[in-house]
């Protein structure tokens, strides 16, 4: 994989778990928390299959 396209998925991904990151502590009181706490946990186990 050119390193070219690796930096931008890469990229994407850290942009994607910002995201979900952010919408985790809005939900951090709430009975849904852990669906988005687990989403953020995925999203970080994204980040490191790029790496």
């Amino acid at each position: 994989m050119a390193l070219s396209k690796k930096l931008s998925d890469f990229q994407k991904a850290l942009k994607r778990l910002k995201e979900a990151y952010d919408k985790t502590l809005l939900k951090k009181e709430e009975e849904d928390y852990v669906f988005f706490r687990d989403s953020t946990i995925q999203r970080f186990e994204f980040i490191v299959e790029i790496m």
